[in-house]
């Protein structure tokens, strides 16, 4: 080789600049870079909004104690859907009794003077300090009732046909004298609200779509897998809720028109079938029956301006629509039911009485427990004075 040769070869050669990086990322690299971390970030933000934002919104609520979620823990469970948690040490804290409800089990074999009712229901029975069991117990000790004892067999978000699966399958072989159904408020709430199919639980959906419950199933996609990722965040569910549950929801004949006349009055079918199989099934067991038709926001008039943050008004039309076709309801004969309609006792009531459009304030709760022991005792003579 020449020396032109070797000269030309070296002008050739690369230059190498000093402290020049060894590789470069390409722009598709990058973009991927910053699209994880924007991810990684949000998912922190979001866990951080789930740990801190349940003690931030309960600074804030006047009954933080009562409505506090640690208090009552829920799990899914056969036939009624909605039960409490099975975690010995979940029960603990949260004051349940080895059958997941508040207060005392009963007594088998029963005590011969005792006079044993029991209460089946939604939050409304299981909720509050006292709940409105042992209320309802303190009421009728004062008329004089010594021996009645009041057990609380109430599950949080339960429905009608909840509460009598709650009596087939538990507290029917506790010997009751005298058997309470208190609610129908989730049977007309919760519809609206969540689950638009009439009859369906509270968050059937998620049940129904888990991606263990798909598996091997022509269902099973990853989008079941997304969506429920994405519905175990509070923050999500707050966000977005509503458009997790139409995504969820498969759409039939009977939620196509919510929300509507025609679907309300579906809705009123379900419970209106519902009060029918109640009725069949306590009539077998031959046990005075109450149905008691709690209050709601909804038949309250004039609200308190914390009342007035849960007065949504399609939902008051709905609730109003519902209580006058159950009215009607309640006037046709039945074998074996007694209903008591105290929906709307707070009705032209100034004062405050509601914490939301469902739960009552202690003071309202009491004067619940008050009229009911009076129903009881007065106008249905449910109790005998051997009793006494």
């Amino acid at each position: 080789m020449s020396s032109a040769e070797t000269h030309l070869s070296q002008d050739r050669a690369p230059v190498k600049k000093p402290g020049a990086p060894r590789f470069s990322l390409s722009k598709v690299e990058r973009l991927s870079g910053k699209l994880t971390l924007s991810f990684l970030l949000l998912c922190g933000f979001v866990y951080l909004c789930d740990l801190l934002g349940p003690h931030v919104l309960a600074s804030y609520r006047q009954e933080r104690s009562r409505m506090n979620t640690k208090l009552v823990y829920m799990a899914p469970l056969p036939y009624s859907m909605t039960g409490t948690t099975l975690d010995t040490q979940l029960r603990k804290e949260a004051q349940l009794n080895a059958l997941g409800f508040r207060g005392a089990i009963p007594e088998l074999p029963k005590p011969q003077q005792e006079f044993r009712i029991i209460m089946i229901g939604g939050s409304t029975v299981i909720y509050g300090d006292p709940p409105l069991p042992e209320l309802l117990e303190s009421q009728l000790r004062r008329s004089g009732r010594k021996h009645v004892r009041c057990y609380n067999f109430g599950a949080a978000t339960s429905m009608l046909r909840g509460d009598i699966s709650r009596w087939l399958f538990g507290a029917q072989r506790f010997q009751a004298d005298l058997v309470i159904f208190y609610g129908l408020g989730n049977d007309i709430i919760l519809p609206f609200q969540g689950d638009h199919r009439p009859g369906f639980s509270f968050n059937f959906p998620i049940y129904e779509n888990n991606p263990l419950y798909l598996l091997g199933t022509e269902k099973a996609d990853p989008k079941s897998w997304i969506l429920q990722f994405l519905y175990q965040s509070t923050t999500v569910r707050i966000l977005f809720g509503g458009k997790l549950i139409e995504a969820l929801l498969p759409l039939t004949d009977s939620s196509e028109f919510w929300p509507s006349e025609q679907w309300s009055r579906s809705v009123h079918r379900e419970i209106k079938e519902d009060l029918q199989t109640l009725d069949r099934v306590m009539g077998s067991y031959g046990i005075p029956t109450l149905v008691v038709f709690q209050p709601l926001v909804y038949f309250k008039q004039p609200l308190t301006n914390q009342e007035a943050v849960w007065n949504f008004p399609e939902l008051r039309q709905h609730a109003l629509m519902l209580q006058g076709l159950l009215r009607q309801t309640f006037a046709s004969p039945t074998k074996s039911l007694r209903f008591v309609d105290l929906s709307s006792r707070f009705d032209s009531h100034p004062a405050e009485a509601f914490v939301d459009g469902i739960h009552l304030l202690p003071p309202a709760n009491e004067e619940i427990a008050k009229l009911l022991s009076e129903s009881i005792v007065q106008d249905l003579k449910l109790i005998p004075n051997d009793a006494e």
